[in-house]
């Protein structure tokens, strides 16, 4: 219980399932709410929702952390980077209702964000795992147990979105959006202070 209390109060493990949670949540959202704007609102087959191909977004994004060279951003850069493309993704979903619901501006800003969530994913899931190797299956179950509540809460409160217009999704993907650039800036607020500290650390015990 010790342990688990040490984890939990980790403001860093707090912000990396917190981000990680509500990235993973874009696309079980836009999974409960697309479907029903596809076929009820857009009038288009149940096999259309197949074709926007979130999953794939998804998948791209995670396997844009295989690329490496000097020149591309870091990983923290790429978190940075992630989240304010996925909060202006949102907005543009949020200024598409002058346009009014159509496939597309119902598609392409959620494909962005699942892109976006996807190459910000395992790097929240690395940084949280590796903040306490000793006990790192402890860590890992939290984690996923934590993930799982968060999830389930978004889930819960999309199930509250009308599916005539718009504007309830666009609204709550900002606010989604906001609370993750929120998380990953405290984050990497508080790892800047960790390597400060630790190097401050290092000089003290050469000297």
């Amino acid at each position: 219980m010790q342990n688990a209390g040490k984890v939990l109060s980790s403001p860093v493990f707090q912000s990396c399932f917190l981000a990680q949670g509500l990235c993973y949540s874009i696309l079980l959202v836009f999974n409960v709410v697309g479907p029903f704007m596809v076929q009820s609102t857009l009038h288009k087959p149940p096999t259309y929702f197949g074709y926007l191909a979130l999953g794939m977004m998804y998948f791209l994004g995670g396997l844009s952390n295989r690329v490496h060279s000097p020149s591309l951003p870091t990983a923290e850069q790429r978190l940075r980077i992630g989240t304010r493309v996925m909060a202006g993704a949102a907005v543009a979903m949020l200024l598409a209702v002058t346009v009014g619901l159509c496939v597309w501006t119902l598609a392409t800003p959620v494909l962005v964000m699942g892109f976006c969530a996807g190459a910000m994913y395992p790097t929240l899931m690395a940084k949280g795992n590796s903040l306490f190797p000793h006990i790192a299956g402890l860590t890992s179950a939290i984690l996923g147990c934590a993930l799982l509540l968060v999830s389930s809460t978004m889930m819960g409160l999309a199930g509250f979105v009308s599916v005539r217009s718009l504007v309830p999704l666009a609204v709550f993907f900002v606010i989604l959006a906001f609370v993750v650039v929120a998380m990953v800036n405290k984050l990497l607020r508080h790892l800047t202070q960790m390597q400060v500290a630790a190097s401050a650390q290092g000089s003290d015990s050469a000297m």
